[in-house]
């Protein structure tokens, strides 16, 4: 199951995150920003990842638009490994080894890993190893758990490199667990699309989630969030040509909501004006 393969990979990995800011927003000099609107709202909430944040609820945070950018949860295992259900692992010890992207960053692979026992310990005892990313564990597989979408960013590549490496079989996760993971983590349910990458050649539900929600703060001027709403809808021809082939789009009816999170006034009175809201 854990045979070499007969290539290797060669990561290259952006460039380092930039230093924090200092002091940190909202004293510091940030005046907006982009994120995933779930990220935005449990900020906003004080919730989930940010639930011993010192800051407490950051309530000072407004929507500026919300575009919109499909992203799926997806599951798969090398084709030639035998598993058909990912209980088959702890239920036989397999020793696999386990990409779960985003476990150190993101609420769905940790929750998906426990949902079927699977533990670093428990794995690790089993010979096997969960990676945080295909780079981590060397492009060695045998099961995949990751967000993926249809561009080729770098945070969400490897599902293109790794369909294109390997013949995967795509695994359905129960519907227990998918109502749970939408429920706890504000997601949506939808439809994985035939040939979305090879070998998937089936369609069925998945969790999922979209947008790349742009924000302010309660203080922005008016002016300027107005002029920046204004922009993003009448530039967007240019969304198309967004950096590694992005999937965003713009939706008049969705651009000003992030779930129950306040709108900026001044991107409000665009929306408004636009005939967007009512």
């Amino acid at each position: 199951m854990r045979s070499t393969p007969d290539f290797e990979w060669e990561i290259e990995w952006p460039v380092a995150a930039p230093n924090a800011l200092s002091p940190a927003p909202p004293n510091g000099p940030e005046d907006f920003g982009a994120t995933g609107p779930q990220y935005l709202y449990w900020a906003y909430q004080g919730t989930h990842d940010f639930a011993k944040d010192p800051q407490g609820p950051r309530k000072q945070l407004r929507v500026i638009a919300n575009i919109m950018e499909p992203r799926y949860y997806i599951t798969a295992v090398k084709a030639d490994s035998g598993i058909t259900d990912l209980h088959q692992i702890a239920q036989k010890r397999l020793p696999v080894r386990i990409v779960a992207s985003g476990a150190s960053v993101d609420l769905t692979s940790p929750a998906v890993l426990a949902y079927y026992g699977l533990t670093s310990q428990a794995v690790e005892s089993w010979g096997g190893k969960i990676y945080p990313s295909i780079g981590a564990a060397e492009g060695r597989a045998d099961v995949f758990l990751a967000w993926g979408s249809l561009d080729n960013t770098p945070e969400y590549g490897m599902w293109y490199q790794v369909s294109q490496k390997f013949d995967l079989k795509y695994l359905e996760l129960p519907g227990d667990l998918r109502a749970s993971l939408i429920k706890d983590q504000d997601l949506f349910e939808r439809t994985l699309p035939i040939n979305i990458l090879r070998g998937v050649d089936r369609q069925y539900p998945v969790p999922a989630r979209t947008g790349t929600t742009v924000y302010g703060r309660s203080d922005m001027p008016d002016t300027f969030a107005y002029a920046l709403a204004k922009a993003l809808d009448e530039r967007q021809d240019l969304l198309q040509w967004a950096n590694g082939g992005i999937n965003f789009s713009y939706n008049i009816h969705t651009v000003w909501k992030v779930f129950d999170m306040p709108l900026h006034p001044g991107a409000e009175r665009y929306y408004k004006e636009r005939g967007y809201m009512k």
